[in-house]
């Protein structure tokens, strides 16, 4: 793929990421801010992109393809788990966050990252693959992922119910989006003979899905800006195990992917490959730092290794992405 299409990509988003991180360190918005865009992020604007992505002609070729991105996706994150389990004790990572540091190492940012840039390189086919992908990421995340930081401390906090965890706004966007999607209903050519008021209530809800969805790339962005914004360079970048956590994550899990997807029979014209090494080079998921928040984890080595993560982005995709 061209490095200069996808430099370009970045560098857009990377100074949306500027403009973040300059209102973060002038000191002028609230503490809640961050948790405040999160919510609009999870529970509006990504929903409404995925649903407004899947807002299309029925295409069985597409969906397979979705499908395919899923399987890769659970295969790929378990197995980055399985891989990591040993690498942290040839590592000899800090054991107070040895767990964290797994998942920090297994697992990236599908949403807040993987969504816009997805949809800027490959448009909504490409998005709607991602939604799969992150579909695999939430099941694993929230349980396996969720006790590995929970190991670490040995926390007895309660944790919030699987099903909870599984009807995210997210995922039932998804769902809602594939029912329209297998179900056609309702696009223009459905609408040719309906009443006026009914395609133009259709057009109204359509226009509003898309503006929210609109949202994500902004916000998202500036979110990450605040978040690297309120880090300790010197501290970060002298933290060796939030260093190797990214390595493993951006680089050398992303690598055995293309190797081992490059020797895999796709059909001509299939976006199954770019779109799911897209997705495994994003930056160390900002869900790490929620369930170290949550379960009273080393909450600062998550913050290194996010903030580590989105800076290395601006180089390690492009470059990567050229091998696909």
């Amino acid at each position: 793929m061209s490095f200069g299409i996808i430099f370009s990509q970045i560098l857009v988003m990377f100074l949306m990421v500027i403009v973040g991180y300059i209102m973060g360190r002038r000191g002028t918005l609230s503490e809640r801010i961050s948790h405040d865009i999160s919510v609009i992020l999870l529970e509006v604007a990504t929903p409404a992109l995925i649903i407004n992505s899947m807002i299309r002609e029925f295409d069985l070729d597409l969906i397979k393809d979705a499908m395919l991105c899923f399987a890769i996706g659970m295969v790929y994150f378990l197995g980055m788990i399985a891989i990591n389990l040993g690498l942290s004790r040839l590592l000899r990572v800090n054991r107070s966050h040895r767990g964290l540091w797994i998942v920090a190492a297994s697992f990236t940012n599908p949403g807040f990252m993987g969504f816009p840039l997805a949809l800027a390189i490959f448009g909504n086919d490409g998005l709607f693959m991602a939604a799969f992908i992150n579909m695999a990421f939430n099941i694993l995340i929230y349980t396996v992922g969720e006790r590995m930081v929970i190991a670490d401390v040995g926390s007895g906090r309660e944790k919030p119910p699987l099903i909870r965890t599984l009807l995210s706004p997210i995922n039932i966007s998804t769902l809602i989006g594939l029912v329209i999607f297998f179900g056609q209903i309702p696009l223009a050519g459905a609408l040719e003979h309906a009443p006026a008021w009914l395609v133009s209530g259709w057009t109204v809800v359509t226009t509003v899905i898309k503006n929210l969805g609109n949202l994500v790339t902004p916000l998202a962005m500036f979110l990450v800006g605040l978040a690297i914004s309120r880090s300790s360079l010197r501290r970060t970048v002298t933290d060796r195990d939030a260093m190797t956590a990214v390595i493993v994550d951006m680089i050398a899990g992303p690598l055995l992917l293309i190797g081992v997807l490059k020797l895999l029979p796709f059909r001509e014209g299939s976006m199954v490959v770019p779109v799911s090494v897209l997705i495994m080079l994003m930056s160390v998921a900002s869900a790490v730092q929620m369930l170290a928040d949550r379960y009273d984890g080393d909450s600062e080595f998550a913050g290194h290794a996010i903030f580590l993560s989105n800076v290395l982005c601006l180089i390690s995709v492009p470059l990567l992405m050229m091998l696909v």
